[in-house]
């Protein structure tokens, strides 16, 4: 007779998927560790669900591509860069507007919102990025400035081109300076 040895199940405990670690303005944590979006003058806050994770980020995007459609107007287009900045403002109100009434209003809310506090920008964006990404965005930002500063320098310009081209090269060296005050916090908290 052979004894047929008892297997024992061993279950492992079911684990509740956690929500998705993102970060951005206006977008907080609550008690539950669900996504809370709670826009700057608003006294509500949106829930925001696991499977619209995605599209959400779709419209988290419009600043910086409010931004590049201003920038490109600018370079490409010769305007000037007032008529740029307003051409990326104006973007931006209306993919603001479309994201209000076409996303958030689908979405739960929470009244009243209270904000918790937040960290420091540049310690939560020490933590997006690794360091080669950090590298790369400080070195490619600083490379744009570098040509447009040359192309200033050797060209015959307008004043209005003139201080078109200083205004580039200051915001692209803003955003340089800000992942490099990123990547030195990144590399001075690996250390500790």
């Amino acid at each position: 007779m052979t004894k047929r040895k008892a297997k024992l199940k061993t279950s492992k405990p079911k684990t509740k998927t956690a929500y998705p670690d993102i970060n951005g303005m206006f977008i907080y944590h609550d008690s539950l560790h669900r996504i809370v979006y709670a826009p700057l003058f608003s006294k509500r806050g949106y829930l925001i669900p696991k499977s619209q994770i995605d599209e959400f980020y779709r419209y988290t995007q419009r600043t910086m591509i409010s931004v590049f459609i201003g920038l490109a107007a600018t370079v490409l287009l010769g305007m000037n860069a007032f008529d740029g900045f307003f051409l990326g403002f104006l973007v931006y109100l209306v993919w603001t507007g479309y994201f209000s009434v076409k996303f958030l209003n689908q979405l739960a809310t929470v009244e009243p919102f209270v904000r918790p506090k937040k960290e420091n920008y540049f310690i939560t964006l020490s933590r997006k990025y690794s360091v080669p990404t950090f590298v790369g965005l400080i070195g490619l930002s600083l490379i744009f400035v570098l040509l447009i500063g040359i192309y200033t320098w050797t060209s015959s310009l307008s004043s209005t081109e003139f201080y078109t081209n200083l205004i580039l090269m200051g915001g692209v060296g803003l955003f340089a300076a800000v992942h490099g005050i990123g990547l030195f916090l990144k590399l001075r908290m690996a250390r500790v």
